[in-house]
């Protein structure tokens, strides 16, 4: 039997090891598991772990949530060394092979070989455990994905039907309820740095969220650009004492920005501001008095009219009682709330309601996000419904339990939405709730960062352009790349986005790019990261000039 055959060949095996014992190792020198001693340095001699580039771990492996984590170590000197697995700095196993379920999220690994000596060696990279379909998923903009310490976070959340606990790393946030899609909590005392977030659902499951930035800061938006136009320490004092600026040094200022004018106060009968041209002939912030009751800086919207009253005799900033120490321009920034409607009414169906009317709300764009602001009442039930002024169309159909949603209920304004408000207005009802503000928060495109930028006419490995390592290390994971181009006269036209040495493609050859309009966007996912951050980015194709690569966060 071959069983038997076996046996037969492992006693041969160990009897000719047992009579070559006195002259050698049954383990030749080709063989360091076993060969190596106590003293010697550890190494972990897996040729499957990749190298990362520029600082940046290299990705191991992407898995499933559903998939178990399964790899195994080999080490030397195996006898006298201990493999030790760390996932996002805590330590998860210990052993050479490991086989267990992972929460969702891009984590580092760290494996850590250590003998009995204290002798260690460690390899680090990524291991990215993708959600499945139907897993929770909280909102994945940079501003939902900050969190102040001390205040009260709202995100939205996404196939979720309870959250019973939000852990912050490790730190369990307090106050934590979820209604209407949105995840609200109380960020804890903590140290700065970044978190995985996970919640915990009313079974007792756990679901990973992905990274959080926990600061003492308020978050900050990366696309705005701030500048100085002037900064010093004037006593304000009508025509005695004020600052001027230019005609040319308003030309910077484009319109849209925000103007902010810093001062202190001091000691004086009142306090007064007013902005106004060389001549004081026109006012581009009419006097402002009580300005020891408006908190630094003080703000206001660049106008076109304003742009002309400057561009003609400049800005002059005066009044009395405060010290300007700065006037900035802040570009880029998310665009003011528009403020439709602001007062008190306790909402009671027919009887006690808000109407906006089709002229007011003929300023709301498609897309825009509308807030209604709202404080619980006294009532047997709470109510929300959002309608036309005949009550034939909805535009918010009747939302019941309101008193569990956090304010302000938000809604996405769609095209069937504007048709209806357009019409025959909107009108704000249910019962149970005081009604005090509705706001239009309008999308802001995101900034875009260039790359490169320059005119050359692609032809595969004679001419392409070439992204160091270095500057791709700037792009994110989720970012959009956008490559822009012109047609130039070829007999085809194609596209390839690969590595420096032409072995990982990005994006695979295109073939008839001129039937794609110009930019050709794709989105940066951490697989193109791994290639890019080891060997660059390399687009090159055949039959365009390329003009410019960018990227939007």
């Amino acid at each position: 039997m071959i069983t038997k055959n076996i046996f037969k060949y492992l006693a041969a095996s160990l009897v000719f090891c047992g009579f070559a014992a006195a002259f050698t190792s049954c383990s030749s020198e080709e063989d360091p598991f076993f060969t190596a001693g106590e003293g010697d340095e550890p190494r972990i001699l897996n040729t499957n772990i990749p190298e990362g580039a520029s600082g940046t771990p290299a990705v191991l492996m992407s898995i499933d949530r559903t998939q178990n984590f399964e790899f195994e170590v080999f080490v030397t000197p195996a006898r006298y060394t201990t493999v030790t697995w760390f996932l996002d700095g805590d330590q998860i196993f210990e052993g050479n092979q490991i086989d267990m379920p992972l929460l969702a999220g891009d984590h580092i690994l760290d494996i850590v070989a250590t003998t009995t000596l204290g002798k260690t060696t460690s390899r680090t990279c990524q291991l990215i455990v993708r959600p499945v379909e139907g897993d929770p998923e909280l909102a994945s903009d940079a501003k939902s994905r900050w969190l102040t310490i001390g205040t009260t976070k709202t995100i939205k959340c996404k196939n979720v039907t309870s959250v019973s606990k939000v852990f912050i790393g490790k730190t369990e946030a307090t106050n934590v309820s979820f209604a209407n899609g949105k995840l609200t909590f109380t960020v804890p005392s903590m140290e700065e740095d970044n978190y995985m977030v996970t919640l915990e659902d009313g079974t007792g499951a756990r679901y990973g969220c992905g990274w959080f930035t926990v600061s003492n800061e308020e978050y900050v938006d990366p696309g705005i650009k701030e500048t100085v136009i002037w900064e010093g320490s004037v006593d304000i004092n009508w025509g005695d004492s004020n600052v001027f600026l230019t005609p040319d040094e308003m030309a910077q200022v484009p319109v849209g920005a925000i103007v902010q004018l810093h001062y202190e106060m001091i000691d004086a009968d009142y306090h007064a501001l007013r902005v106004t041209n060389q001549d004081w002939s026109s006012d581009i912030v009419p006097q402002v008095d009580g300005l020891n009751d408006i908190p630094s800086p003080y703000e206001f919207t660049y106008t076109a009219d304003h742009k002309a009253i400057a561009d003609a005799k400049g800005m002059l900033v005066t009044g009395f009682g405060y010290k300007l120490t700065k006037v900035v321009v802040v570009e880029g920034a998310a665009p003011a709330e528009t403020v439709l409607w602001e007062g008190g009414v306790d909402i009671n169906w027919g009887d006690s309601n808000v109407f906006l009317s089709s002229e007011e709300l003929a300023k709301v764009p498609v897309g825009a996000t509308v807030q209604l602001h709202y404080e619980m009442i006294d009532a047997e039930y709470h109510s929300l419904r959002v309608t036309n002024q005949d009550w034939s169309s909805d535009i918010v159909p009747q939302v019941d339990g309101l008193n569990d949603i956090p304010s302000p209920y938000e809604f996405e304004f769609t095209a069937e939405h504007k048709a209806i408000a357009d019409a025959k207005g909107m009108l704000i009802t249910g019962f149970g709730y005081k009604l005090t503000k509705v706001v239009v928060v309008e999308a802001v495109a995101p900034a875009e960062n260039t790359l490169w930028e320059g005119g050359v006419d692609i032809n595969w490995g004679d001419s392409n352009v070439f992204v160091s390592v270095e500057d791709m290390a700037q792009v994110p994971v989720g970012a959009t790349i956008s490559l822009h181009y012109d047609m130039i006269d070829a007999e085809y036209h194609s596209l390839r986005v690969t590595n420096q040495d032409w072995s990982n493609d990005i994006v695979p050859q295109i073939d008839g790019l001129n039937d794609i309009p110009s930019p050709y966007d794709f989105t940066y996912t951490a697989d193109h990261k791994a290639i890019a951050d080891e060997k660059g980015m390399l687009v090159t194709g055949f039959g365009y000039k390329l003009t410019k690569i960018t990227y939007t966060k």
